[in-house]
């Protein structure tokens, strides 16, 4: 069975990055964000009075901008990154699961209606979700998807939990953990899940939300 991918710093985010994070407010995020460049669109921001991080409106937890903030709050950034760059290998380094018909380039990349259950699964090429799809299984189980291009979903896609029926609880956002090559798009109305781990650039639609993490 697969195993979890270890976060370190990384853990502590909602939003993680090394580049710029760019707002078009209003947003609800739950949890901290940080950037080791620059974060705009949150304002007004408030420094406490160590100038360690900033808090907004619309952030439930705190933002650290590397850039503006003292010490250790750039250390400490650049730990995360650190760490987030190592999960990224560790996600995208992982064998797949077998049979190849199961686990591998699932439905040639275009998704809907599908059930996962967990296991590491690869797509060569890109993902797009053209509609809901399905986890299921127990709490503690892992389900990686390795996408080697990018991912993107059409409108009001939905990332869907469900249990498996042996009283094991359902998936968590934790437990998903999704990996790619280039860069995840979000349509408008879309509802995910999973911790995604992203090389390039994220971009969320209009009234998209998330339950988990981007990395």
């Amino acid at each position: 069975a697969a195993t979890g991918v270890p976060l370190g710093g990384a853990e502590q985010f909602s939003i993680l990055a090394r580049g710029a994070i760019h707002n078009a407010p209003t947003s609800s995020i739950t949890g901290n964000v940080g950037s080791a460049s620059g974060i705009d669109g949150f304002q007004p921001l408030t420094a406490d009075a160590s100038n360690e991080f900033f808090t907004s409106s619309q952030i439930d937890g705190k933002l650290y901008r590397g850039t503006d903030n003292a010490e250790p709050t750039p250390t400490m950034l650049a730990n995360a990154l650190n760490d987030m760059d190592t999960a990224y290998t560790n996600a995208s380094s992982r064998a797949h699961s077998l049979p190849n018909s199961q686990y591998v380039d699932v439905m040639a990349g275009a998704i809907a209606g599908v059930t996962f259950v967990p296991g590491v699964y690869k797509w060569n090429t890109f993902v797009h979700l053209t509609g809901d799809i399905y986890v299921q299984g127990g709490a503690t189980d892992v389900w990686i998807f390795q996408v080697q291009e990018y991912v993107t979903t059409s409108a009001a896609a939905n990332i869907v939990f469900q249990g498996d029926g042996t009283g094991r609880g359902t998936p968590t956002s934790d437990n998903l953990v999704w990996v790619m090559g280039k860069y995840l798009v979000l349509g408008a109305t879309c509802n995910m899940h999973g911790t995604f781990i992203v090389a390039a650039y994220v971009t969320f639609g209009a009234a998209s939300s998330l339950a988990g993490r981007i990395l």
